[in-house]
């Protein structure tokens, strides 16, 4: 996860906001969808599930909601 991802917080879920560079990679060489599952990684050992919650059609900033 780059630095400049953010992370946004509602009563009901998480979402964190992958740059546009991580969309890229997530949907022309991974081929991942919305609804697929990832792994969040913060580099200080932390790690999150989650599920690609929305992936625009220019491959703009994906948004995927943090599942655990």
């Amino acid at each position: 996860m780059s630095n400049n991802a953010k992370l946004q917080i509602s009563e009901k879920s998480y979402e964190l906001e992958l740059s546009k560079e991580e969309t890229l990679h997530i949907c022309r060489t991974l081929r991942m969808k919305v609804g697929d599952a990832i792994t969040i990684l913060n580099g200080r050992g932390l790690r999150a599930s989650a599920k690609l919650s929305h992936i625009p059609k220019d491959r703009g900033k994906a948004l995927c909601e943090i599942t655990a």
